[in-house]
C-alpha cells in the first residue's frame, strides 16, 4: 500500500430519522492525512452541516435525489453517482441505503476502485412492509450475487439473514456500529426506592417504531411507572391520541411527550429503563447510548438486539405482545428496586463491542486494503 491519500466517496441520504448519518459522520473522523473523504447526498440537512463535519470533508448535494423506490428514482441515483465517480475518481465507493446500494452496483467503476455496501438493517427482513419485500428481495438477491461489492452488516441478525442469499459467497463483513459512551453522575446515584420507575423510549414517531405496542405495554403497568417519549413527532396530537387509545386515559397522566431533544444523554441518565419496540432495526444508536450508561434495556428480537441485550445488559422480547413487553419491564424494574442490577455489566459490554476506536480501526483496514 502506498502512502498517497485514499479517496473515499461515501453515499447516503441525509435523513436524520436513522443512524446512517451518525455512521457516516464517525467515518469522517478518520485520519485526514490518510483519507480524502467526500459525501454524496441529497442535501446537508441537519446531518452534514459544516459545523458538524471536519473541515477536510467535502459534501456534494444533488437535490433531485428522492429516497423512494421507483425505476425513475433509481435512474436519478445512477446518473448522480456516475457524475461524481467520473469527477472524483475515488479509490473506494462506499454505498449506504437501499437506493444508493442498488444504483451503485449498476455502474462501472474506474480501475482499482472498490465498491463497499453497508446494510443498515436488511431491506427485506422481518417487520418490513410486504410490498417492499416483494420488490427488494429479488433485486437484492441478484445484485448481491452479481456485483463485486464488499458487503458490511452491522448486526449478527442481518449477517445471518443476508448469508442465506449470498449464493456466490461474496465477501461479507460484520462491523458493529459505535456510539459515544455516556458517563453521567446522575445515573450513578442510588435511585429512590419510593419514586416511580421512569421508562424512556427514544425513537422518531413512525410505523417502524411500533409505538402502539409500547403504549399498550405501558398501560399494563401500575401507577408506579412513568414513560418518557423522546423523538421527532412524539409531542404531537397524533401521538397523544395514540397514547390515550392504547395506554388508556388513566395512564395518560404518567406519560411525558418530549418531542425531539438535543439533551438525550441527560434524559437517559435521569431515567431507569430503556425500551424500544421497533418492528425492525439496524443498530439503534439510542440503545447503544443507554447501554453505555448502564441502563437496563428491553428490545424486541430485531437487528442489534443480540449484541445489545446479552450477558446481563437487558432482555430480548420474542413475542410482540403488550403482556410480554410489560413483563420484561417489570422484571428489570424489580432488579433496580432490590439493588441487584449491575450497571457495570452493560458498560463493560459497550466498551468491548461498541467503542468508537474499534469501529474506526476496522473501517480503516477495509478502506486501506480490503481485509
Amino acid at each position: 500500500m502506498t502512502d498517497t491519500k485514499i479517496k473515499v466517496l461515501i453515499c447516503c441520504f441525509p435523513s436524520d430519522l436513522s443512524g446512517v448519518p451518525s455512521y457516516v459522520r464517525q467515518i469522517c473522523t478518520l485520519d485526514p492525512d490518510r483519507f480524502n473523504i467526500t459525501i454524496l447526498t441529497q442535501s446537508r440537512g441537519a446531518a452534514f452541516t459544516p459545523e458538524i463535519l471536519p473541515n477536510n470533508v467535502d459534501v456534494i448535494c444533488v437535490e433531485e435525489l428522492r429516497n423512494s423506490m421507483s425505476f425513475g428514482s433509481l435512474l436519478t441515483f445512477r446518473r448522480a453517482l456516475l457524475r461524481c465517480v467520473r469527477a472524483i475518481e475515488p479509490d473506494v465507493l462506499h454505498l449506504n441505503g437501499t437506493m444508493f446500494a442498488a444504483a451503485g452496483r449498476l455502474i462501472s467503476l474506474p480501475r482499482g476502485c472498490r465498491r463497499i455496501v453497508t446494510y443498515h438493517g436488511v431491506p427485506f427482513g422481518p417487520g418490513l412492509p410486504l410490498k417492499q419485500k416483494l420488490i427488494l428481495l429479488p433485486l437484492e438477491t441478484v445484485l448481491l450475487n452479481a456485483s463485486d461489492s464488499r458487503n458490511i452488516m452491522i448486526s449478527k441478525k442481518d449477517f445471518k439473514t443476508i448469508s442465506k442469499f449470498n449464493l456466490t459467497r461474496r465477501k461479507l463483513d460484520y462491523v458493529l456500529n459505535s456510539a459515544p459512551a455516556i458517563r453521567l453522575s446522575a445515573f450513578s446515584e442510588v435511585r429512590s426506592e419510593d419514586g416511580p420507575i421512569r421508562i424512556i423510549s427514544v425513537a422518531v414517531f413512525r410505523p417502524q417504531k411500533d409505538y402502539e405496542l409500547l403504549l399498550s405495554s405501558f398501560g399494563k403497568l401500575g401507577p408506579d411507572y412513568e414513560l418518557l417519549l423522546v423523538g421527532r413527532g412524539t409531542d404531537g396530537s397524533e401521538m397523544r391520541q395514540l397514547a390515550e387509545t392504547n395506554a388508556g386515559a388513566a395512564a395518560l397522566r404518567r406519560i411525558k411527550f418530549m418531542g425531539e431533544r438535543s439533551d438525550v444523554p441527560d434524559l437517559l441518565a435521569k431515567s431507569d429503563v430503556f425500551v424500544l419496540t421497533s418492528r425492525y432495526e439496524g443498530m439503534p444508536i439510542a440503545a447503544l447510548e443507554a447501554l453505555s450508561a448502564g441502563m437496563p434495556i428491553v428490545m424486541m428480537d430485531v437487528g442489534g438486539a443480540e449484541e445489545i441485550c446479552s450477558e446481563g445488559s437487558g432482555l430480548i422480547v420474542h413475542q410482540r405482545s403488550p403482556k410480554a413487553v410489560a413483563n420484561a419491564i417489570s422484571e428489570l424494574s424489580a432488579s433496580l428496586r432490590d439493588g441487584t442490577w449491575d450497571k457495570s455489566l452493560s458498560r463493560t459490554r459497550h466498551a468491548m463491542l461498541f467503542e468508537e476506536c474499534l469501529f474506526l480501526n476496522k473501517m480503516k483496514r477495509i478502506y486501506e486494503d480490503g481485509n
